[in-house]
């Protein structure tokens, strides 16, 4: 009986040491696992030049090949919709709005945006990411402002201050190249694209923050697209196709070529002594 008590508790003693020896291994690989499962694609800095000189080179040729700006349009008349929405949120000093609105597009909202990726990623200890992020959407913001640029020249569409005659009262005043520019809004769409951008790559990376940057970078968006109709400088139609195509950008950009990668799941490992005079066997299953 005794030696079968000294067996039985080697046994044990063995079993439990290869327990805690294969829990081990298993908590490291979870752990592992978990730090890159929001790591993703193309992320190189070799990728992300590629894709700052792709983006310069539409926004280059695009611009190219509309031309200069015309003087003279070829949209307009606008339609009913345009007309009794620019009549409701015109604004008596359309100089305010347009200020306002370009600190929103071009201040505030890349901004926040960067506030909130680079601090997200720092407290994740992924600082690298946060940067990748900002780069990615710069040149979703480099590429939207090419589209912008060669629209507004191709389409050719008179700004409503301009059909108005009172273009002297806005930001425009000095500045007459400006009169058939004014689809799409572009101060629209860098806001769309920006917030969408931010907003997307946080999802991805699994940010807490994300629902957060959403909701602030959407309403400050849409207060940018919102105020540019105030500044007399935009049509409603103008606000609404900026934002579609400033989020199309924004958010296509990484989902198309910065998805995530994909991460094998770890080893699940389970240990099964048998306990009896000797070690009878161990169970290990894994599951990839």
């Amino acid at each position: 009986m005794a030696d079968f008590s000294r067996v039985n508790a080697r046994s044990i003693a063995a079993a439990s040491a290869m327990a805690i020896v294969l829990g081990t291994a298993t908590a490291r690989a979870e752990s592992s696992s978990g730090a890159e499962r929001h790591a993703l694609r193309n992320t190189s800095v070799g990728f992300l030049a590629l894709e700052t000189l792709g983006a310069a080179v539409v926004f280059a040729g695009y611009s190219i090949a509309a031309g200069e700006p015309k003087t003279t349009c070829s949209w307009c008349s606008p339609p009913g919709f345009d007309t009794s929405i620019r009549d409701g949120l015109v604004s008596s000093h359309p100089k305010t709005p347009a200020t306002v609105s370009h600190v929103l597009a071009l201040g505030a909202i890349p901004l926040g945006s960067a506030v909130a990726l680079v601090g997200s990623a720092a407290a994740q200890e992924r600082t690298s990411a946060g940067w990748q992020d900002l780069w990615i959407t710069a040149n979703a913001f480099i590429l939207t402002t090419g589209i912008t640029d060669g629209t507004k020249k191709l389409v050719s569409r008179q700004r409503p201050a301009f059909y108005y005659g009172r273009q002297g009262d806005t930001e425009a005043s000095t500045v007459p190249v400006e009169e058939n520019l004014s689809f799409f809004s572009g101060d629209t769409a860098w806001a769309f694209s920006v917030a969408s951008s931010a907003t997307t790559l946080a999802y991805l990376r699994g940010y807490a923050a994300a629902p957060w940057i959403l909701a602030g970078g959407g309403t400050l968006a849409v207060a940018a697209g919102v105020l540019r109709i105030s500044a007399d400088m935009h049509w409603a139609t103008d606000v609404l196709a900026g934002a579609v195509i400033g989020t199309t950008i924004g958010a296509g950009l990484p989902l198309l070529l910065h998805s995530r990668k994909p991460t094998e799941l770890a080893p699940a490992v389970s240990v099964v002594p048998m306990i009896g005079p000797q070690i009878r066997g161990i169970s290990v299953s894994s599951m990839f």
